[in-house]
């Protein structure tokens, strides 16, 4: 939590403080200088391990985000009728990394009394991607309607999968072009 995050960064950031301000201060840098370079040395780790968080995240979430497709494509392959219970525990003993870990959170809040689309909802929340958030709404509503939904989960996937491949293009395409411009 974010408790914990700010006071272990403080403990550090202290620490860093402490000694830096007493390196400088034994070197004889002036008093600003030795104050400027110990509060730098205590927010730095919180920016540090803010930066450091926030590449997981957007790591993870990427990952959840190519693997989509085929949790998809799985989807499209149920038989009508299947119960959403049903698909997630399907998803939560896959092999799709961190969107079986997702599910099987979502497995556990159905297990404590949630809902699925509850438990699906608080996924859509923690992944805070709109591409995760459409795939899980196509999902429940597919599910839910009851309705012979392979053909949608299909068709979104293989969309996904342009778009995918559309966006990698344009990236390296953009990479090309800065390594160019550089040269």
């Amino acid at each position: 939590g974010l408790k914990a995050f700010a006071e272990k960064n403080a403990k550090i950031g202290t620490i860093l403080a402490i000694t830096s301000i007493a390196l400088t201060s034994f070197f004889g840098m002036p008093f600003l200088h030795t104050m400027a370079i110990g509060l730098i040395a205590m927010l730095l780790p919180a920016a540090s391990f803010g930066f450091y968080n926030y590449y997981c995240f957007d790591a993870k979430r990427r990952k959840m985000e190519e693997l989509l497709p085929d949790l998809l494509f799985s989807a499209s392959l149920f038989p009508k009728g299947t119960s959403l219970v049903g698909t997630i525990k399907y998803f939560s003993k896959s092999r799709y990394r961190f969107l079986s870990g997702e599910f099987a959170k979502c497995l556990n809040e159905i297990k404590k009394g949630a809902s699925a689309e509850l438990a699906l909802l608080n996924f859509r929340k923690r992944s805070r991607s709109k591409t995760i958030s459409r795939a899980l709404d196509m999902l429940v509503e597919g599910i839910k309607s009851g309705s012979d939904a392979s053909s949608a989960f299909k068709e979104t996937a293989e969309d996904m999968l342009e778009t995918n491949t559309i966006f990698r293009e344009r990236q390296a395409s953009l990479i090309i072009e800065k390594y160019t411009l550089l040269i």
